[in-house]
Order: structure tokens, then sequence, then C-alpha cells
């Protein structure tokens, strides 16, 4: 495989990386700078931010060049788009700040059961583990700063922006507790399994 094709996954993702960044910049121009409208580069760079998002695992399963280097750069430009855009707008008063806290809670819980989850003996498991429902939150937490964006154009939407916050907070509380069941059930088993590895 040619050298290019290997670092693909990951140029992807520096490419989120960056372009959250300037997505921030221009956010920030727009909120802050009395702007009527946001410009419409700020759309492009949040769908491509939300698609490398899907794009960048997909090259990296397809080209079966999956790492733990890019499984946390992943993680990585998550954080760099999803909490910068969250506290932004929550200065501008347009993202509760509880939706924040549920994010960081969210994000906290999901490292801490993934490490967890992965310590199960004889059973080799991704760097992070992931379910349906967690996907699907973290999903909507990428969806939550675009429909913020456009509330500030058109603010019919804001009863749409607070039932996202809503569902993605359910989903999210949800998700949460079947991981950390999951942990407490798969408990007593690994404790057993880690006496016999020792004997």
């Amino acid at each position: 495989m040619k050298p290019f094709l290997r670092l693909l996954p990951n140029a992807v993702t520096l490419a989120r990386i960056a372009g959250s960044v300037v997505f921030i910049r221009i956010l920030c121009g727009g909120l802050f700078e009395h702007t009527v409208y946001l410009s419409p580069a700020l759309y492009l760079l949040g769908v491509f931010i939300w698609l490398s998002d899907f794009a960048d695992g997909r090259l990296a399963r397809a080209l079966r060049v999956e790492s733990a280097i890019g499984a946390r750069m992943d993680i990585l430009a998550d954080c760099s788009f999803i909490f910068p855009t969250l506290v932004v707008f929550n200065l501008s008063g347009i993202v509760p700040v509880w939706f924040t806290v549920v994010a960081a809670l969210d994000f906290t819980g999901f490292l801490l059961t993934s490490r967890w989850l992965r310590k199960a003996p004889r059973e080799p498991k991704p760097l992070f583990v992931f379910d349906r429902l967690g996907r699907l939150a973290a999903a909507l937490f990428y969806t939550a700063p675009m429909l913020a964006c456009e509330t500030i154009n058109y603010s019919a939407l804001s009863g749409v922006l607070s039932a996202v916050f809503y569902l993605t907070a359910f989903l999210a509380a949800v998700s949460m507790a079947a991981r950390f069941r999951t942990c407490l059930v798969r408990l007593p088993r690994l404790h057993a399994d880690l006496k016999i590895d020792r004997l």
C-alpha cells in the first residue's frame, strides 16, 4: 500500500481539527461582532467537519490502517469541535450551560467505561468501545452547534433546537446507564478471570 493511503485517514482527522479552529474563529466573529448573518463559509466548514467525522474511521477500516493513535486523534478532533463551539454558544446565550455539562459528563463516562470494558481478558477490544445510543447522542452533539447557527438566522428553529437538547441529553443518559451497568455486571467475572490468570 502506498504511504499516502496509509496516512489518509489521519490526514482527514487533522483537517477536521484545523477546520474546527477556523469554524470557531468565524463563529466568534459572527456572534460577537454584531453581524446579522453568519458567513456561508461557516456552514461549508460545518458540513465538512460533520462528514469528516464519519469519513476518517470508515477510511481507516476500508484501508485496514486502524491504529490507537488514529482513534485518539479522532476523539481529540471531536472535542476540538464540540466543546469550544458549545462554550461559545454558552457565552452568547444560545445554548444552555447544562447541555455543555451533559456533553462533558457523557464524554468522561465514555472514556471511563471504554477503559473498563477493554479490561476483559482473552477478548481483544478496540481502544474505545462504542454503543448505538452513544453514537446517536454523539451525532446529535455534533448537530446541535450547527442547528444553533441556524437559530441565529431563523429564530423559529429555537424550539427544534430545544428538542434536540433534551433528546440528546436523554440518549446520552440512557447510553451511560447501560454502559455503567455492563461494567458492573462484568466486574465479578473480570475479578474471577484475573485470579485464574494469576494462578
